[in-house]
């Protein structure tokens, strides 16, 4: 593009996004609650920048290929990717009110070369070797452990040979700040206003309801160590459990703690609220699938020897993967 088409792509994003916002303000919409992160059109400029950065500007061939934007949420993600160049762009998720949204206003904006999926059973709903490249971007630490291998399994399958995966997370556990971020995580949602020993966070609460719905006939003290014990369970998880509690008299053990590092799940959905992602190890794993991979600090990629990575790790919570398909 030239500079003034992209400042005319770039303006039409904002008027977009705005719009958007403002049906979902307008309708006292639970997802006007996202608005937050784009709080006015400086902050859809720097998150637009930070795509072309760290996608667009780094792929060879990015005008007109086919990408996914696995983990979009209600794909304000999706819509930068398009609008930088990429000829078509598929926004997956596995939480069904984020496509739902996503499609909703696709449809009210008439917005060419997008397409909104939701992935279920860990399956992205797209053929083999369909995607030129796959963006993965703050997911990991928001998604529940079973789902991370099955995503970087599926994101191999439907990138062409010599495809891109371009990932990155915030949770990188090398970084003192980021363990003491999570465990002020857990204290809040876990513990809240109460003790270890008596916690009353929000998600403590929440799965003491779920466990009373699922068995009425408990007790007080039975429910509250089968909430102890389903710390990380959700949904059908913490029923299962209440249904071996009745036959079996046998407490599940979730490992409820104090010092936890790694934030529980949302009871209901099953929504992680921070998960520690360690960039090593996930090298690991996409290099086991096939995957010739980097780590770097920042979006534009600037390679680092493994001293000077280390040593990056330990201060920034934020890391990048590069991962091109063999």
């Amino acid at each position: 593009m030239t500079d003034k088409k992209t400042e005319e792509a770039a303006q039409d994003v904002k008027t977009t996004i705005r719009r958007i916002i403002d049906i979902w303000r307008q309708e006292a919409d639970f997802s006007a609650n996202y608005a937050s992160n784009y709080p006015d059109d400086d902050a859809v400029q720097w998150r637009r920048d930070f795509y072309k950065t760290m996608v667009a500007d780094m792929l060879p061939g990015f005008g007109g290929s086919t990408g996914c934007d696995l983990g979009c949420c209600y794909g304000f993600s999706t819509l930068f990717l398009r609008d930088l160049g990429a000829r078509r762009v598929y926004g997956v998720d596995p939480f069904s009110p984020f496509i739902d949204k996503a499609q909703s206003w696709q449809q009210t904006f008439t917005l060419e070369g997008l397409c909104f999926l939701l992935m279920a059973d860990t399956r992205i709903p797209l053929d083999d070797a369909s995607c030129d490249w796959v963006v993965i971007n703050q997911v990991f630490s928001n998604a529940y452990d079973g789902t991370r291998a099955a995503a970087l399994s599926e994101t191999r399958r439907i990138l062409k040979p010599g495809g891109v995966l371009v990932f990155s997370d915030g949770n990188n556990p090398h970084c003192p700040a980021t363990l003491n971020r999570l465990r002020k995580a857990y204290r809040d949602y876990e513990i809240g206003d109460g003790t270890a020993a008596a916690p009353r966070g929000p998600a403590f609460l929440n799965r003491c309801r779920l466990i009373r719905r699922f068995d009425a006939a408990l007790g007080e003290e039975e429910m509250t160590a089968l909430a102890r014990g389903t710390c990380y369970a959700w949904g059908a998880q913490i029923k299962a459990a209440v249904r071996d509690y009745r036959v079996t008299h046998t407490l599940p053990a979730r490992f409820f703690r104090d010092d936890a590092v790694q934030v529980p799940l949302n009871p209901e959905n099953g929504r992680a609220v921070g998960n520690i992602t360690d960039p090593y190890e996930l090298a690991g794993q996409m290099q086991a699938l096939g995957f010739e991979t980097h780590i770097c600090m920042s979006p534009d990629w600037r390679p680092l020897s493994a001293p000077a990575l280390a040593a990056q790790l330990k201060t920034a919570s934020l890391f990048y993967i590069y991962a091109r398909k063999r």
